[in-house]
């Protein structure tokens, strides 16, 4: 099951997309949105560059990934916030040690608040604590009570866009270019416009019935 766009949105403000290669925060040589060469191809060292485009192919290719290893490693169910959170964390600690970690076995065994307290063991080095702070806050906290954070030091919520980051084809400024706000907005307005042309179209057969026009009803058996 693929992140929802508010987890999406919350990793590319974790891992942030960068078209030349630079280390990370243990020393490993990455490029794009958190990519190594652990995670396949291409291969990144000193100098590499790639183009925007190529950033987001790549991220959405690794993603599948992660995604992947979160549903193998957990056998119960998730709910939408717990799994961007999860997914987050193994995109950031690796597959495998996701699936040999403490906190999948608690969750395993049906321990969520065990689970939490156990993702804050993954603290090192220093500069991760407020990623990590921050998707344990996301694990434990339903969309509907907050927006999620990129890193809990951060003072407002990550932004978004209603699709994704990963079709290359689309222009930049619609990437990621709009709040949680608008993008709700947005989405309300939609179905808004929906029930009133429903609305309409039930009134005018309504009124085509009562005056004998319209499509014949079939006679009662």
């Amino acid at each position: 099951m693929a992140l929802t766009v508010i987890g999406r949105a919350a990793l590319v403000g974790r891992e942030a997309l960068k078209t030349r290669a630079y280390k990370d925060s243990v020393g490993v040589w990455t490029i794009g949105g958190g990519h190594t060469s652990a995670a396949g191809a291409p291969a990144v060292s000193a100098g590499l560059t790639i183009s925007e485009a190529e950033v987001l192919e790549i991220f959405g290719r690794d993603l599948v990934k992660f995604e992947a290893a979160v549903d193998q490693a957990v056998k119960v169910p998730l709910a939408d916030h717990e799994r961007d959170a999860l997914v987050s964390i193994c995109f950031n600690i690796g597959q495998g040690a996701f699936a040999r970690s403490t906190f999948v076995k608690r969750l395993n065994a049906g321990d969520r608040a065990g689970c939490a307290e156990a993702i804050m063991a993954w603290k090192k080095p220093p500069e991760i604590v407020a990623r990590r702070t921050a998707e344990r806050d996301r694990f434990l906290t339903p969309y509907s009570t907050s927006l999620p954070k990129a890193r809990s030091s951060d003072r407002a919520p990550v932004k978004m866009d209603s699709s994704a980051p990963v079709t290359p084809a689309k222009p930049k400024s619609d990437r990621m270019s709009v709040t949680a706000s608008t993008w709700a907005e947005k989405s309300l307005a939609t179905r808004s416009r929906r029930s009133r042309s429903a609305c309409a179209t039930s009134a005018t057969t309504a009124s085509a019935r009562s005056t004998g026009s319209g499509t014949p009803r079939p006679p009662a058996p």
